[in-house]
């Protein structure tokens, strides 16, 4: 499912080129495995931005730990 939720999103960003689909699906599932959530249900919560930008700050510092 979740690369159904991936490319549903390439459609709708008119991302066509195979390599950037490539590179842009790696990081995604990369964030996704890194906040230790499930893509598929992500965004069904009724979550706020805080929420959101938690997540973000918590991939920020394990790649910054990991020197990424």
């Amino acid at each position: 499912m979740s690369d159904e939720i991936i490319d549903r999103f390439f459609e709708k960003k008119l991302i066509t080129s195979s390599n950037t689909q490539k590179s842009y699906k790696c990081s995604i599932l990369k964030f996704f495995s890194l906040i230790n959530k499930d893509i598929n249900t992500y965004f069904d919560n009724n979550k706020t931005l805080d929420d959101y930008e938690n997540d973000l700050n918590k991939a920020y510092m394990k790649l910054d730990k990991q020197n990424v």
